[in-house]
């Protein structure tokens, strides 16, 4: 008769170990969704530094292949080193009837405003760049007749994670002075240019 009310009240769980049980239940599944979130915080970071450094490319090879184009006039108009002019996000330059070198970084604006890719929704939401993403040419003194000429390129976005910006006198701080993302929401992504001068 003993034996058999141990057996009967060994059966079964207390509610103390289901509370238990659920317990790390949950504590398990708060980790899981926070590493998800984190994981596509990451993800979004570096699909964005993904994008700037093909923005970068792509107005490396547009100075590479109009050469004569980007040339003393558009520096002055241009490609200052203490304020140059902003494409992409905030940029004031018209646009209108550009042509040469005017024609490709306005091109170049209008691809760090996300014009590659489109929401299919009207009206067309741009979502093909980085978020705030603004770019900058710059231009260094004019060089000798025998020396190559030489440009800044400089790509700047809005970060998800706090992280260093740009140090003060460079370049990509010069193309974000204006812009506030944020305590350590700068990211940039730079490229120094040098063009031979062809003569001849």
């Amino acid at each position: 008769m003993r034996q058999h009310r141990f057996q009967a009240r060994s059966h079964g769980f207390s509610l103390i170990e289901v509370l238990v049980t659920i317990l790390i239940l949950v504590i398990g599944l708060l980790g899981m969704f926070g590493m998800q979130s984190r994981a596509s915080v990451v993800e979004m970071e570096a699909y964005q530094r993904a994008q700037a450094l093909a923005l970068l490319k792509d107005m490396e090879s547009r100075i590479r292949t109009n050469r004569a184009q980007f040339d003393a006039a558009f520096t002055a108009a241009y490609a200052d080193m203490g304020k140059p002019l902003v494409f992409g996000t905030n940029s004031a330059v018209d646009c209108t009837d550009a042509v040469g070198a005017k024609r490709e970084v306005c091109q170049w604006s209008d691809v760090l405003l996300g014009a590659a890719e489109t929401l299919s929704a009207a009206p067309a939401t741009q979502v093909g760049a980085m978020i705030g993403a603004r770019g900058c040419v710059m231009a260094l003194p004019a060089p000798t007749n025998s020396a190559v000429s030489e440009f800044f390129v400089v790509v700047v976005w809005q970060g998800l994670n706090p992280s260093e910006g740009p140090d003060d006198g460079t370049p990509a701080a010069v193309c974000a002075q204006d812009v506030d993302f944020g305590r350590g929401l700068r990211r940039y992504a730079t490229a120094r240019v040098l063009v031979p001068k062809l003569e001849g």
